[in-house]
């Protein structure tokens, strides 16, 4: 009798599921890109979010930070202000009225496609910007995103 317990209970741990591999994240759908001669490679996650919400308006050499959101209702401005931003885009755009209200800054400028957020960010030093994964960046540079 116990044989044949011991015989079911290995038969039912061989052929029983294993526990799935923890799979990597899936990429965030989107890519922060800079002018190619920004002097960054990389950048973590609260230095991008104060330079698009302007707590922090130039970079470390100095030069003015341009910072360039696509469409509010862009699917990949909802995945970069949630990934990013950590907040909701109704949430930011609550966020730069209080700061329009008191006059401290305008928000930044909304562009309606990847094509022109590259465009914008190649002609200006200063910007920063994101635009999808699988956007073509031209003569932009994307950045790494560093941390959580």
């Amino acid at each position: 009798m116990r044989a044949l317990l011991f015989a079911i209970a290995v038969a039912v741990w061989t052929t029983a599921p294993t526990a799935p591999a923890v799979a990597e994240p899936p990429p965030p759908g989107f890519q922060v890109i800079v002018h190619r001669d920004n002097p960054l490679t990389s950048a973590d996650r609260k230095l991008i979010a104060d330079l698009f919400l302007k707590r922090r308006t130039t970079w470390p050499d100095h030069e003015g930070v341009r910072p360039v959101d696509l469409a509010s209702e862009s699917p990949v401005r909802q995945r970069f202000t949630t990934a990013v931003l950590g907040k909701t885009v109704p949430q930011v755009r609550s966020y730069w009225q209080q700061r329009i209200f008191t006059g401290r800054e305008l928000p930044p400028l909304e562009l309606a496609s990847d094509q022109d957020v590259v465009k914008f960010v190649t002609n200006n030093r200063g910007a920063i910007a994101y635009v999808s994964s699988d956007a073509g960046i031209g003569e932009a540079k994307a950045l790494q995103i560093k941390g959580p």
